[in-house]
């Protein structure tokens, strides 16, 4: 299951106060598990987090984050996802996760997709 709640804290503890982080959206139908409620999950573990304020912004500007950076009681992230797509997957379960990508985009958490993998594996 996700463990982003360790990275998001370790970054906010360097002092990051923005910071993207990518995941490949998973899908198991084995244990009833589809990419959206993989993605579920990642934002929960994130908004989980409790050393950290943990902020999903939907508009990212610079007074924000010169606000980030003021001395406040508690570290401020703000923190958005990237969903990767992996060359070895089929086109239709990369259309998946762009239409996924697309539609939690206006949740201000996913806010692109990015392609991994060997890029001589796949069909495209």
């Amino acid at each position: 299951m996700p463990f982003y709640r360790h990275v998001v804290k370790d970054f906010a503890l360097e002092n990051v106060v923005y910071l993207e982080l990518r995941t490949t959206s998973k899908r198991n139908d084995s244990i009833g598990m589809s990419k959206r409620s993989y993605m579920e999950a990642v934002i929960e573990d994130l908004r989980s987090v409790s050393e950290v304020d943990v902020d999903f912004v939907k508009e990212f500007n610079s007074q924000k984050l010169h606000n980030a950076c003021d001395i406040v009681r508690r570290k401020k992230i703000y923190v958005r996802l990237l969903l990767s797509i992996d060359r070895r997957e089929t086109t239709e379960s990369a259309m998946e996760t762009v239409k996924l990508a697309l539609e939690m985009r206006n949740e201000g958490v996913v806010v692109g997709i990015d392609v991994s993998g060997n890029p001589l594996v796949g069909e495209w």
